[in-house]
């Protein structure tokens, strides 16, 4: 910056320097931050380009897979999670119906902490629907993509302990028990209606778990991956779990979502143990239980 003289003595000021406030480089893009002056010296910074960790020449600020090398950025369901990342992408959303989500004992150490998540998707019979051979996924993570359980249920059966998949005659109902499953998930219990091709009832059940949750962080997803571990078929669906600040608003919907599809709004409900045990159910001990619409096209009925 330019020395302005003093008016008192015949030498000019020593030399300043913009502060570190001021802008010496402009962004060229949401990938080039601004550089600012040091202060201290006549030269702008080097110019820096914001975080690329997976190298794919997308920032981490815009990229759709942060942690995936994806140059494409393909999205084919348009959620804002691309492609080589997204565990559920079907082109066509598919959406949970009579879905509920419970998970007790959250003001106690982890280990001991409880969980049911249910509902009925309806997802593509190509490939064959084989749970029994290739497993399953779940997923729970709050409003900030923070994961509260991501596990894959292996496909299988071992017979020396009883743990494992096992599937009727019919090949129209599976089910799993292991005392001893990932992340706590001890049962998972899918069927099939021959007359309804790819509509699925699914149950998931976990025990001495630690699936940390608050109300603070809703809504709540859930999803259930049938084609495990990234459902590029489409066998796979959601279901958003409203929080407390949507309660009011979400029972006003609730008449209309009765009509047509997702005729049961999805449901979330928080628990702690009450002073009895943890066993006993108590009305204090309830952190929220919100309603709201299954999907937007059942709120629109």
């Amino acid at each position: 910056m330019a020395e302005q003289c003093d008016g008192a003595s015949d030498t000019c000021p020593p030399d300043a320097y913009q502060p570190a406030t001021a802008e010496c480089r402009p962004s060229t893009g949401v990938c080039d931050p601004a550089e600012l002056c040091t202060g201290s010296s006549p030269g702008c910074p080097a110019d820096v380009m914001a975080q690329d960790t997976d190298g794919d020449g997308v920032c981490d600020l815009i990229d759709d897979c942060p942690n995936n090398h994806d140059p494409a950025q393909l999205d084919s369901d348009g959620d804002g999670i691309g492609d080589a990342c997204d565990p559920c992408n079907n082109i066509v959303p598919v959406f949970a119906v009579k879905a509920r989500v419970r998970i007790r004992n959250l003001n106690t150490p982890g280990g001991d902490d409880r969980l049911r998540f249910k509902g009925v998707i309806t997802v593509p019979t190509t490939p064959p629907i084989d749970p029994a051979t290739k497993g399953v996924r779940v997923m729970l993570e709050d409003s900030a993509r923070v994961g509260v359980l991501d596990t894959i249920i292996p496909g299988g059966f071992d017979p020396a302990t009883g743990a494992g998949w096992k599937t009727n005659p019919a090949g129209t109902a599976w089910r799993y028990r292991n005392p001893q499953g990932p992340s706590g998930i001890v049962r998972v219990r899918m069927r099939s209606r021959r007359a309804t091709p790819g509509r699925l009832k699914f149950m998931v059940i976990g025990r001495h778990g630690s699936y940390a949750m608050s109300p603070a962080h809703m809504p709540l997803k859930g999803t259930m991956i049938i084609d495990s571990p990234l459902a590029t078929t489409g066998q796979c669906g959601e279901a958003l779990f409203p929080g407390p600040a949507q309660r009011r608003a979400a029972r006003s919907t609730l008449p209309a979502a009765r009509s047509g599809v997702g005729r049961r709004p999805p449901r979330i409900r928080l628990d702690q143990p009450s002073p009895r045990g943890s066993r006993a159910r108590s009305r204090a001990g309830a952190i929220v239980r919100s309603i709201g619409p299954t999907s937007p096209a059942a709120s629109r009925t």
